[in-house]
């Protein structure tokens, strides 16, 4: 019921011409060019486009939901037949970890993105619905993706998980590799995903048999992952750093608040140069530095260092734009706490004054730093 009224009140289309492709194209360059900031792969100033080489390659399948002259928002699926994954995407994406690899079919689903006047759950789960049937209906039985550590959450409540890969350094930043066996029907429920209702439809008696999930279990346990996202190891996480920090910002706050962040964000590894924040680019999550050193740079140049128990990325996270104004890249291996901005809406509802508490504190940071702003 709730994939057919979604369906309804939001059409996406695969583009079948040239005119929808270059729309897409257009309405790319708009978001991550003109609104986010972003120099990513195929950018074309001269026509106003985001096109990839991998955009017109057979197998890809490019979504749009709205009309051409005002498109609401775009994703592209490209799949592949059992063992044709290009080799330079699986070394991306670890696909040599994934047991049994060579006998599914695989696809990646990229460049999602929405119109800022239209980003809910929405648009955003038509695409998503729209991307799970193109895939289902190519044979596909594991379905790949990365993203910004800001995206994850969003990710993770379609259906996707964090695995055993390795990050993912790509232009914009670190980036996450996420899977998900498209027919795993019993995790979509408990993700709460609007794709469980896809499942029944193309998987089960009469249809394609459903893949059984078990084999790729070890993936998904916090041990293989260079992620935590479950609250409880979280927050041990956070109240570890804040003893071995006393000087820095969570031993500022109570255990109760180091507990209701943990339930909100989760901890990544990096590793040794890799960029956490890119100067230009708008992104709302901050971060605070568990483990590791962290070279904070502007134009080029280092500026600032950032030690354990330290917070980077609140310009960007308080700020109205969300504008990053330095990057930050990590100087050696090193453990992070990160957090989306879109959390304080939930927090002020269900704890307003421990909400209003961590807005103080990370305002008094922001003007303490304001002439080496992060």
């Amino acid at each position: 019921m709730l994939v057919r009224l979604i369906k309804y009140l939001e059409p996406v289309r695969v583009a079948q011409t040239r005119e929808e492709r270059e729309a897409i194209y257009r309405f790319r360059y708009r978001v991550y060019h003109e609104e986010l900031g972003r120099e990513i792969g195929g950018v074309d100033h001269a026509r106003k486009m985001v096109v990839e080489p991998e955009d017109e390659a057979p197998g890809v399948f490019h979504l749009y939901a709205g009309r051409l002259d005002a498109i609401r928002g775009v994703g592209r699926v490209r799949v592949w037949a059992p063992g044709q994954v290009p080799e330079p995407l699986a070394r991306l994406l670890s696909l040599e970890r994934v047991p049994g690899i060579e006998r599914f079919g695989i696809s990646e689903l990229g460049r999602l993105m929405v119109d800022r006047r239209h980003r809910g759950a929405r648009v955003a789960a038509a695409l998503a619905i729209a991307g799970f049937e193109v895939q289902a209906n190519h044979g596909v039985d594991l379905a790949f993706c990365y993203c910004r550590p800001g995206l994850v959450d969003y990710y993770r409540r379609l259906g996707a998980r964090p695995y055993g890969a390795d990050l993912v350094e790509a232009p914009e930043g670190l980036e996450l590799a996420l899977m998900a066996v498209l027919s795993d029907r019993a995790h979509y429920k408990k993700v709460r995903s609007p794709l469980a209702g896809c499942v029944k439809r193309h998987f089960g008696r009469g249809k394609r048999a459903p893949l059984d999930p078990a084999p790729f279990e070890p993936l998904f346990s916090e041990g293989s992952r260079t992620v935590v996202t479950q609250a409880e190891e979280v927050c041990r996480e956070l109240a570890a750093a804040a003893e071995a920090a006393p000087a820095g910002f969570l031993p500022q706050l109570s255990a109760q608040g180091q507990a209701q962040l943990a339930r909100y964000g989760f901890v990544m590894s990096v590793p040794p140069g890799a960029v956490l924040t890119r100067q230009g680019h708008v992104e709302r999550e901050i971060y605070i530095a568990l483990s590791g050193d962290f070279a904070v740079e502007r134009n080029g140049q280092r500026v600032a260092a950032l030690e354990a128990g330290e917070v980077f990325g609140e310009a960007g996270f308080l700020g109205a734009a969300g504008t990053r104004t330095a990057t930050v890249r990590a100087e050696r291996a090193g453990r992070v706490f990160v957090l989306r901005r879109s959390f304080l809406d939930t927090l002020t509802a269900q704890d307003p004054a421990l909400a209003r508490d961590l807005m103080r504190k990370l305002a008094r940071l922001l003007s303490a730093r304001l002439p080496v702003v992060t």
